[in-house]
């Protein structure tokens, strides 16, 4: 009789390769099983760069742990979390990740991971001027609450102080 499983991993490849989420499968050592297309363009690696090798030789984590990593650990679903990070090349990556033990015959065997990438975005909305090489001026910051509107007007009355201090 033939396996019904058997004839669905072709649409299980399919599905992987044109999905619009980064997808990174890890086995309970933390090396690299499933590294789609998207995850490639998200992280700027290539297959071969990832295959077979731990998370931890791949990226540099900062102040925030690796989803991957926690789930390892923990073997506990982690979702809808942001993620900073930088891959091998210095390129700093932000994505908002779901992450999730994987369970075969009631023994843990590694962990799944879908992010959404958010880096551009991430860029432009708390980066603005960082991107031109330009200063951001007293003009160009938007405060609607009154407290930060207070914190601007103390600021713009204490800049010239700090100007002539740095002189």
């Amino acid at each position: 009789m033939e396996n019904p499983t058997q004839n669905l991993l072709p649409f299980y490849q399919f599905a992987t390769e044109h999905v619009s989420v980064g997808i990174h499968a890890v086995d309970a050592h933390g090396k690299t099983l499933i590294y789609n297309e998207k995850m490639m363009e998200i992280e700027g690696l290539h297959l071969e760069d990832v295959h077979d090798r731990s998370i931890l030789e791949l990226f540099h984590f900062d102040k925030e742990d690796s989803t991957l990593l926690k789930v390892l650990q923990n073997k506990e679903p982690i979702q809808n979390v942001k993620q900073t990070y930088w891959n091998q090349n210095g390129q700093e990556i932000t994505t908002i990740n779901d992450t999730f033990p994987i369970i075969q015959d009631g023994e843990f065997i590694g962990a799944i991971e879908f992010a959404r990438d958010i880096t551009t975005l991430e860029k432009l909305v708390y980066q603005p001027m960082r991107r031109y090489g330009e200063s951001i001026t007293f003009s160009q910051i938007t405060a609607v609450s009154e407290p930060m509107q207070e914190v601007i007007k103390t600021a713009k009355k204490l800049s010239p102080l700090v100007f002539l201090y740095c002189l």
